[in-house]
């Protein structure tokens, strides 16, 4: 956890959404579910986002442009899950026009808050070579019919992210030649 506090304490400069408005940003968007802002589960300032989902395969969107992300950038954030889904992935989706360009799954076998630090150019199953994205989504596993699942912290780095970031058991592809583990 040292490690992922100090990734994201690297990257402050950069905005950092936190959920703190009084609604859910307009950019957000639930499929199979809803969203709203939770001031019992947070991780940073007083609020996350929570998304609570109602059917298999159901997905968290944002549509925003994101450009840049090329060689050495990344995606940092928070997610929190109440129960913990053995043998089951979170998937991230980064997309330009509807085609998905970018890819990485976090196994949903935790409870509690778990960093996901990943960098776009070694760690995501890239489809094209495409830097610039006009949406991202978090899709819940095929097979888990509703749970809920809380995001804080999100950051897109417009800087170098650090390349010495450990994998854990949810982000076994994150280094995997590492064995300092920091969860």
């Amino acid at each position: 956890i040292a490690l992922a506090l100090f990734a994201l304490a690297s990257v402050s400069a950069q905005t950092i959404e936190s959920f703190e408005g009084t609604g859910v940003p307009s950019v957000y968007a639930a499929t199979n579910g809803s969203l709203s802002l939770d001031a019992n589960r947070y991780r940073m300032d007083a609020k996350a986002l929570r998304f609570d989902w109602t059917s298999p395969g159901a997905a968290m969107t944002v549509t925003q442009s994101i450009t840049g992300v090329g060689t050495a950038r990344g995606f940092a954030a928070w997610v929190y899950l109440d129960a913990a889904m053995p043998g089951k992935q979170l998937t991230f989706q980064f997309s330009k026009s509807g085609t998905v360009r970018r890819q990485f799954t976090v196994n949903a076998d935790f409870t509690g808050w778990q960093p996901v630090l990943v960098n776009f150019s070694s760690h995501t199953t890239s489809v094209s070579s495409s830097t610039s994205f006009d949406q991202w989504k978090i899709v819940m596993p095929a097979t888990v019919a509703s749970g809920s699942m809380w995001r804080d912290g999100v950051f897109f780095s417009g800087a170098s992210t650090p390349d010495q970031l450990a994998g854990d058991r949810q982000l076994p592809f994150v280094n995997p030649t590492q064995d300092d583990h920091w969860a």
